[in-house]
């Protein structure tokens, strides 16, 4: 088997045919897992800008496999962001049985965006029916939104809610309050841009619509119980 493997390289070297990178794919699944779309597509475009690995003589049966792979993958993602699993996996089954059905190569090279579209719009629908309403409204809220400044004031007031009610609601029904869910949120995505952009601190920070850097960096130690910094230096 170790032999194939490395025989395998070689082919693909000659052939100056490459896997996508390693990083690129943790870095789309990540996006998957928070619900992230402009950034998943924009890292699906990155990823297809690079030659890829044949996976069969026949371009069709290739691009199947690709896609195929990708499936099984964004499914896992769905799955740890919450997602029931016969839900994620019953998805997958109707998308790889499409992906074996198509014949068009063009219909075919773009079906990655269309997966992810798929598997995202599942990971919001799991975030809304998880909580009634008008919580689950809120949660969507939330998700479009954090990168700008949310306070529970705001969302009240948004949704039409006293300050006071909403958050004794969301605190019943979620578990946590209102405002550590939302720096939970917020945190969640600074971790993605320290991760896999080269942005400074202070940028996410400001990015994320926190007042300064010194309140951002308390802000993520009480979450991570690191500050940005050292989460930076943990992921290299």
């Amino acid at each position: 088997m170790k032999k194939s493997i490395k025989k395998e390289r070689l082919r693909n070297l000659t052939r100056e045919y490459t896997h996508p990178s390693y990083t690129f794919e943790v870095k789309l699944l990540n996006e998957m897992r928070l619900g992230l779309m402009d950034q998943a597509i924009q890292t699906m475009d990155t990823i297809n800008t690079l030659e890829r690995a044949t996976l069969s003589k026949n371009i069709i049966r290739s691009k199947r496999n690709s896609l195929i792979i990708w499936c099984s993958l964004f499914t896992r993602s769905a799955i740890e962001a919450g997602v029931n699993y016969e839900d994620a996996f019953a998805l997958s089954d109707i998308l790889i049985n499409a992906i074996d059905d198509t014949q068009n190569i063009e219909k075919l090279m773009t079906y990655e965006y269309h997966m992810i579209n798929e598997f995202i719009g599942l990971i919001h629908d799991f975030h809304q029916e998880a909580y009634p309403y008008p919580i689950s409204k809120i949660i969507k809220y939330i998700h479009a939104h954090a990168n700008e400044k949310l306070t529970v004031n705001k969302l009240a007031d948004i949704f039409h809610l006293h300050p006071d009610y909403l958050s004794k609601l969301f605190k019943k029904e979620v578990g946590i309050n209102l405002t550590t869910f939302i720096q939970n949120k917020k945190t969640e995505l600074a971790k993605n841009f320290l991760t896999y952009s080269q942005m400074t601190v202070t940028e996410i920070a400001t990015l994320l619509d926190f007042s300064s850097h010194n309140y951002f960096s308390r802000a993520f130690r009480r979450v991570t119980n690191m500050t940005p910094l050292e989460f930076r230096k943990s992921t290299l």
